[in-house]
């Protein structure tokens, strides 16, 4: 893996302990720093089941057949656990409801910063950043249960953004975010 190479998939192969064919079949990629990539596909191909394997969920988590490597910056996911992963590569489930914990957008946004015990000053920086980028400063003290679904999205990609991964994973938001705030986006990690 040379120094550019941030994510690197080898011969991966995964089938569902429930299913009788494999969902990810012989995947093989490299993903070099500065670079965007976009997985599409029609329902049930394995987008959402390789975005599992990506942080080491699958196999790890959700049980199966599993071969082949998943290389981030060189260390294998599935040797990592789960949250040194996540400190690396940021995944935004398509639902947010199946990611969002804390009662306000603030909580929400400062809660893997706070985890990761940053010093308080730094929190607020990474907080402030993340609303900026997707522009949703105003929702800061409303609850998160009374935010539309558009704004879910808006507020779990923040927090994963808080979290300055190296890469960042959308899994199916792009439909429903605004073109300014995607752009926008895209030209804060580049």
């Amino acid at each position: 893996m040379d120094s550019e190479t941030v994510l690197e998939i080898k011969d991966l192969w995964f089938r569902y302990s429930t299913s009788s064919s494999y969902a990810l079949k012989n995947i093989n990629f490299k993903l070099r720093r500065g670079e965007i990539c976009l997985l599409v596909g029609p329902t049930g191909c394995g987008k959402s089941t390789l975005c599992l394997t990506l942080l080491g969920i699958i196999p790890n988590v959700i049980n199966g057949e599993f071969r082949g490597r998943v290389l981030i910056e060189g260390e294998n996911v599935i040797k990592n656990p789960i949250y040194k992963n996540a400190q690396k590569i940021g995944l935004v489930f398509q639902n947010p409801d199946n990611q969002l914990c804390c009662l306000t957008v603030e909580d929400e946004v400062a809660f893997g910063p706070e985890n990761l015990g940053l010093p308080v000053k730094e929190i607020l920086e990474r907080v402030n950043s993340a609303l900026s980028v997707m522009r949703i400063a105003e929702l800061r003290d409303r609850y998160v249960f009374h935010l539309s679904e558009g704004e879910k999205q808006k507020v779990a990609i923040a927090s994963v953004l808080s979290l300055k991964p190296e890469i960042l994973v959308l899994e199916r938001l792009l439909k429903l975010l605004e073109r300014k705030n995607m752009k926008n986006l895209r030209n804060t990690l580049l």
